[in-house]
């Protein structure tokens, strides 16, 4: 152009007009990324190993404690004594039966645990037979004791004190009753005692009278095999 050309006159909007697109695109929305600080928060998060461990300890300890006392309310609920009993009928008169039980040493040969701990260690005290004789007995089975004899009634009954000390203290009462009936004998093997808490507790996850209960039936079928061999 000339100088004495005129140049046109372009108003602000048709400027701002011109310097941007008509078409252009939206602006996409700008993305916060966490800065230090944020950071230092992050690695304090409570789900971090350290600060778990604690909570999970107590909840572990409170699940053991109310399993304890629960375990404890229950046995505590059982009976202060116990009785457990088995008989079995021997074809032979009582005065055959009763000296294979008021003799110790006699009785051990067809004792189930006597027969059950070949390797326990033990000895004999007091008379050979009857009231007095003594027994005791210290093996990996049958644990650790004492039996004696406190009383003999030729040939009805025998009867025994039996003092535990080993797995647990025990002190019960041991009976034997022997019931003619014919030409055959109904032998009863009884055993009376307190039950401690240690003994409640034991039996909350075993069946103490079945245990028992298979050990004189087991004792009963060898000396019925005894007498009637003999």
């Amino acid at each position: 152009m000339g100088e004495g050309s005129v140049r046109p006159t372009v108003s602000g909007s048709q400027a701002n007009q011109q310097s941007s697109p008509s078409n252009a695109a939206e602006t996409p929305p700008k993305v916060e990324r966490p800065g230090n600080s944020d950071y230092a928060d992050w690695a304090h998060y409570p789900c971090s190993a350290d600060n778990w461990t604690l909570p999970m300890l107590e909840t572990v300890l409170i699940v053991l404690a109310v399993a304890l006392i629960a375990t404890l309310l229950l046995a505590m609920r059982k009976p202060d004594t116990f009785r457990v009993a088995r008989t079995a009928r021997i074809n032979a008169l009582p005065e055959k039966i009763f000296p294979l039980i008021n003799d110790l040493r006699a009785m051990n040969t067809w004792n189930t645990f006597s027969l059950r701990d070949p390797t326990s260690v033990t000895s004999y005290g007091g008379p050979a037979s009857g009231t007095g004789a003594l027994h005791s007995f210290n093996g990996p089975k049958s644990g650790g004791g004492t039996i004696e004899i406190t009383d003999a009634d030729a040939p009805s009954r025998v009867t025994m004190r039996l003092q535990m000390t080993r797995p647990i203290n025990a002190d019960n009462t041991v009976t034997f009753t022997l019931a003619r009936a014919g030409t055959a004998t109904d032998v009863t093997w009884a055993m009376d005692g307190r039950s401690p808490l240690l003994m409640k507790v034991m039996t909350l996850f075993f069946n103490h009278d079945a245990m028992m209960h298979a050990a004189f039936d087991e004792g009963l079928a060898n000396l019925k095999a005894l007498v009637e061999q003999a």
